[in-house]
This record gives structure tokens, sequence and C-alpha cells, in this order.
């Protein structure tokens, strides 16, 4: 039932996304019935459009039904992580207690910086 369901969905999706090639399609394929019996143009004496006036207002008219569908606007999403460190001090060296992060790698690590730098004392 899924699979009939998906099949259907997929059929309807390919007929609407194509549907300027299948309004050509069935023009030229009826094109004497449309220049005689649809043309507006059937009663001059010699006709020189030969249907194509019915297919440009075919077109117009299709173009128009995909201009009038709505736009939809996704929403826009931005992504934060931040990892929580608990970082604690045992015989003056810094110790960093974190779960480990797969997802984001940084180059950039201060753990060196705090144990290198050493402030001014006061005499």
């Amino acid at each position: 039932m899924k699979k009939l369901l998906s099949i259907l969905l997929m059929s309807l999706f390919l007929f609407k996304a194509t549907s300027s090639l299948w309004i050509c399609v069935s023009f030229y394929a009826n094109r004497d019935y449309i220049s005689k019996n649809i043309c507006i143009n059937r009663f001059d004496l010699i006709p020189i459009c030969e249907g194509q006036c019915y297919l440009n207002s075919q077109l117009k008219k299709n173009d128009k039904q995909e201009q009038k569908l709505p736009e939809l606007k996704q929403k826009e999403t931005q992504l934060f992580y931040l990892e929580q460190q608990l970082q604690t001090r045992e015989n003056g060296i810094r110790i960093i207690d974190s779960n480990p992060n797969f997802f984001y790698y940084s180059d950039y690590s201060d753990v060196f910086v705090m144990n290198v730098f050493q402030p001014p004392q006061r005499t």
C-alpha cells in the first residue's frame, strides 16, 4: 500500500513539474484539430499561426497557475553548541574534565597558555 501511494505521489509530482512539456506534447499531437477548430485565426484565408496562439495562451495560463502557488519559506535556524567544561586545579595544574565532542574539533586550545603565563610577582 505504501509503495503504491509513493508511486502515485511521485508520478503526480513529476506530472506537475513537467506540465509545460505535456502542454506542448498535446498541442503537437492535436495540431490539426486545434488549427481547424480552436484557433482564433482559423477563419483567415491564409492561416499563419496554425494554432500557435492557442499554445501560447495555454502556456501563459500554466505560468500564472505556477505563480499562484505560495512560496514556502523555510524557517532559518542557527545551530549553537556550547560545551560545558569543569575546570579544577590540583597542585597548580589545570585539569579540564569534559565530555568529548566528536562533531566539532577546534585547532585552538588555551590549556597550555594558562600553564605558561605567570603574572608578575609583587615584591
